[in-house]
């Protein structure tokens, strides 16, 4: 039975043959709608089953991404809360995969509108916990199967050239498309990043590896009062901790009210490894690293929405935060001063 390209192709039939019980009529609400997903998601709740489930339906762009999202949560156990994956279909000839998942029921993160200092702390802390259960070599050695973040291009003499290139070949259409609200001193960040940045991501390569989410922002949480449950594992990776870190408080912390509490998350990142049995040594050299980091960061936004013109209402607004001073470029411009 073919699998569903839309979520109003998941039909009855299909579902059956998947969870391999009788279902009866089905509603499927579209979820996510607004957050340029990479992947088309929805609710179900069907006859015949006693309990609702999101179906995910990702791009064929993403079948790769889909297929390392399914073995790990299906074969690693997670210090974090993460959805259970009930069933899966997938068609290697045509790059299609189906997921089905066990519904996170809560309040949704979100980006554009924030959080609350309280539940900033306890995401930060599930990290130091995510971050220092898979350091050991022995863990790591499980995850093999997993990409190696920011490995740029293995053998190669300029490993990360295509990445510096990529990110210069975007600066002008960036400002060009999102630039209008920037404040004056944006070209002159985004042109200084691009200065040894090929050095920058080397260092980056070179810190000691650990089980990271690589997608770690509020759109990917749901909160149960202040517990939360991580969503979208598409993007895990062996690489440094420190850009999970990065990247959520980059695009939650309002840089212009205290930043000061960004040093205080990452410290408190830092402690729970260190209450984990993390070498001392491995923590400072990787906190050493933070302005290299949100650079890399930075660059990463700015190379993925350089030439992108079709967002929609609510990433224009993400976007347009970003950008701003108290956004992740004032986040960047203060870290790597």
């Amino acid at each position: 039975m073919s699998i569903p390209t839309t979520l109003d192709r998941v039909t009855p039939e299909w579902l059956s043959s998947v969870l391999d019980t009788e279902v009866g009529s089905v509603r499927v609400d579209r979820i996510g709608a607004d957050r340029g997903f990479t992947s088309e998601c929805g609710l179900v709740a069907a006859d015949g089953l006693d309990l609702e489930f999101v179906v995910k339906l990702p791009r064929p762009d993403h079948w790769e991404r889909s297929l390392r999202e399914i073995r790990l949560l299906e074969t690693v156990n997670l210090p974090v809360r993460a959805p259970r994956v009930l069933s899966s279909d997938f068609a290697a000839s045509d790059r299609r995969t189906a997921i089905l998942m066990s519904r996170a029921c809560g309040e949704p993160g979100d980006v554009v509108a924030g959080t609350t200092a309280d539940r900033l702390a306890s995401l930060i802390s599930d990290l130091a916990d995510l971050h220092a259960g898979f350091r050991s070599p022995t863990a790591l050695e499980k995850l093999e199967w997993l990409p190696r973040w920011g490995a740029g291009t293995t053998g190669a003499e300029h490993p990360h050239i295509r990445r510096v290139e990529r990110y210069a070949s975007r600066i002008g259409p960036f400002l060009a498309n999102h630039g209008r609200t920037a404040p004056a001193w944006s070209m002159g960040l985004l042109e200084t990043a691009a200065i040894d940045l090929e050095e920058r991501l080397g260092r980056l390569a070179d810190l000691p590896p650990t089980l990271i989410h690589g997608d770690a922002h509020l759109d990917n949480i749901v909160f149960k009062k202040d517990t939360a449950t991580w969503l979208d594992w598409q993007s895990a990776s062996r690489g440094p901790g420190l850009y999970d870190v990065v990247r959520l408080l980059g695009e939650t912390i309002d840089i212009t009210d205290d930043l000061a509490q960004a040093r205080r998350l990452v410290q408190r990142w830092a402690n729970g490894l260190r209450s984990a049995g993390v070498p001392e040594d491995e923590i400072e050299r990787e906190i050493d690293h933070l302005p290299d980091m949100a650079v890399a960061v930075l660059v990463g936004f700015v190379s993925g929405y350089g030439t992108r013109t079709d967002l929609a209402e609510r990433e224009r607004r993400m976007v347009a935060r970003a950008v701003s001073p108290e956004g992740l470029f004032g986040f960047v411009r203060h870290l790597a001063a």
